[in-house]
């Protein structure tokens, strides 16, 4: 018990620190800061249509369950990814939300209504 708490109170402590250590550098070189945020911003957006390409393509195979997890498994994404994954996807209309916050793959319904209008 004591020492289980002793150890989570340094490791948050450490964290802390390390958080405000970055948040330092960033205030420092903020010009420098700024250009590198723009770099990965524009190195995401290929990225990000190429995953979604790949999502599209394992989903409408039925290689794998439309969910967050086996996305992520398969592409080996991190959570921030995966999640804008998905939100790109709800946007597009390729998967729906039901209520219990699973996800229902819609993709070849609108892909075969496409085709016919």
């Amino acid at each position: 018990g004591l020492i289980g708490e002793e150890l989570r109170f340094c490791r948050n402590l450490k964290t802390q620190l390390q958080a405000k250590k970055k948040t330092t550098k960033l205030l420092d070189s903020d010009d420098h800061a700024i250009e590198v945020k723009s770099e990965k911003t524009n190195s995401l957006l290929p990225r990000s249509e190429d995953l979604i390409e790949q999502a599209i393509s394992l989903l409408s195979s039925g290689d794998i369950r439309c969910s967050k997890k086996a996305l992520a498994d398969k592409l080996t994404l991190n959570a921030e990814d995966t999640d804008q994954l998905f939100t790109s996807l709800l946007a597009k209309g390729l998967v729906t939300q039901k209520p219990n916050r699973h996800f229902v793959w819609k993709g070849k319904a609108i892909q075969t209504l496409g085709k016919a209008a």
